[in-house]
């Protein structure tokens, strides 16, 4: 298949109420295992659905979450309950505009190849500022050999290409994914993924 345009609003409604990415539940292991614990802020990067930051907020995170979809604020608003509403912030913003305070964890969910080549090493630099030492990236890139590898607003790397972007990193978890699949629609697919754990140095 080819990715045409998006309907990320039918997307959030097929994929609401899923489990935290494995990936961002590994983070969170790793931070739980030192006994010195960080400021515990989190930036939830193109958030989407909401369901990773909910998880953040549940294990007593602060969370600023990011999509460039108004929708998602929305929705994570509305499901946010309690006293973790005072734990989150939201904010509206494309992968070309958006600013990033520093945080202990960046936590970016098949995303983060959706931002267009042009911006892409802008962003990245944004994102390894960002992050503090000691904190941790957890997310995806996706690889070269992708389905939708020839969309041409997208961003694809090899494996050696996602581990120089790493330099400043120690990966924890690093597991490459290259196999036909399906996509939340229930479509098959080739993926081809990075996933990703990396402590900054």
């Amino acid at each position: 298949m080819t990715l045409e345009a998006v309907d990320w609003v039918s997307y959030y409604d097929t994929v609401q109420g899923r489990p935290p990415r494995p990936t961002l539940v590994k983070a969170l292991e790793f931070f739980e295992r030192k006994t010195e614990q960080p400021t515990k802020f989190a930036i939830d990067l193109d958030s989407g659905a909401g369901n990773d930051a909910l998880a953040l907020l549940e294990r007593g995170w602060k969370v600023l979450a990011i999509d460039g979809e108004p929708d998602s604020a929305k929705r994570l608003l509305e499901k946010t309950k309690g006293q973790n509403k005072k734990h989150l912030s939201v904010m509206t913003s494309k992968f070309e505009d958006v600013t990033l305070p520093a945080c202990d964890l960046l936590n970016s969910s098949y995303s983060l190849s959706f931002c267009h080549p042009d911006y892409f090493e802008r962003l990245w630099d944004k994102i390894t500022s960002s992050i503090r030492i000691g904190g941790r990236f957890a997310g995806q890139i996706f690889g070269n050999n992708d389905e939708w590898s020839q969309t041409k607003t997208m961003t694809f790397f090899t494996k050696t290409q996602v581990e120089k972007l790493f330099g400043g990193f120690e990966f924890e978890y690093f597991e490459e994914e290259d196999k036909d699949g399906t996509i939340a629609s229930g479509d098959t697919k080739h993926w081809h993924l990075f996933h990703i754990v990396a402590k900054k140095f």
